[in-house]
């Protein structure tokens, strides 16, 4: 029940970011910073190629100061259908350290990782995460991964009963 809630969370904010983001100046929208909502994401691999390690670097968005226990990844084939991908992950090899690179950044604990029954991958940190942090995610794809370009969206998840901050969004190539 409550992965189905978060689900649902997921699903509104998607929602709610596309139809901001299709909104003209000439309707009536009240002006915000969107750079405090959303965030830098940049995808690198180590090899671009299944089997490999891809690092996502983002900075966690402000939000009136709450701390981030969980995000999520949503990943959809680039084709005609937009259907739900089918990227294989090794899971318990997921790491996330806190700075830009590989080298001189301070580890976060994961509490756990999964895959919900929509495809939406899950990453719980073992300690809230504060805003503004500057974060990179280790996800490993097994060999058996389809070759494809995918695209994807992070969300954030506050500590309290707060909804998702939508992080970024981007596109993800595999090759064989």
């Amino acid at each position: 029940m409550r992965q189905m809630s978060y689900v649902l969370m997921l699903v509104a904010s998607n929602v709610l970011v596309s139809a901001w983001m299709t909104t003209t100046p000439s309707e009536s929208v009240t002006p915000f910073n969107r750079s405090s909502l959303l965030a830098s994401v940049m995808v690198t691999s180590d090899r671009p190629q299944a089997g490999s390690t891809h690092y996502f670097t983002m900075t966690l968005p402000d939000r009136a100061g709450k701390r981030f226990t969980k995000l999520s990844f949503s990943f959809t084939e680039q084709n005609r259908d937009k259907t739900v991908a089918p990227i294989r992950f090794d899971l318990a090899s997921t790491k996330a350290i806190a700075g830009s690179s590989k080298v001189g950044g301070r580890a976060i604990g994961i509490k756990d990782t999964w895959i919900d029954e929509t495809g939406v991958l899950w990453v719980e940190f073992d300690a809230s995460v504060p805003p503004k942090t500057q974060l990179m995610l280790a996800l490993k794809t097994l060999k058996s991964s389809p070759a494809a370009t995918y695209d994807y969206g992070i969300a954030a998840y506050p500590e309290t009963k707060f909804p998702a901050v939508f992080v970024g969004n981007g596109s993800l190539t595999i090759r064989r």
